[in-house]
């Protein structure tokens, strides 16, 4: 499994099953399993979108589908969706 590092434009979106979030004194990174590949999604420290990520980490989401929207809002840098994982079968 390979790992590439992405930063999302305005209204660039990425999805994926949230594995972990990072932080250091540099950014703040949420990983992504997208099909075979891990997603490093990453922001500058301090930035609103890293905030808006440190409200995610306060969250039990590991093993969730999870959606990234970045915005153009300075007052909502980011869309963050959470996505139940549903049986396949019909009841």
């Amino acid at each position: 499994m390979t790992m590439k590092t992405v930063t999302l434009r305005p209204f660039e979106e990425v999805f994926g099953v949230l594995r972990r979030v990072e932080r250091d004194d540099l950014q703040v990174a949420v990983i992504l399993s997208c099909s075979d590949d891990l997603v490093k999604v990453v922001f500058q420290a301090g930035s609103p979108e890293a905030c808006a990520l440190e409200q995610l980490l306060s969250k039990d989401l590991l093993g969730f589908n999870v959606g990234i929207l970045r915005t153009d809002e300075q007052t909502k840098p980011l869309l963050i969706r959470i996505v139940e994982k549903r049986s396949l079968t019909s009841s």
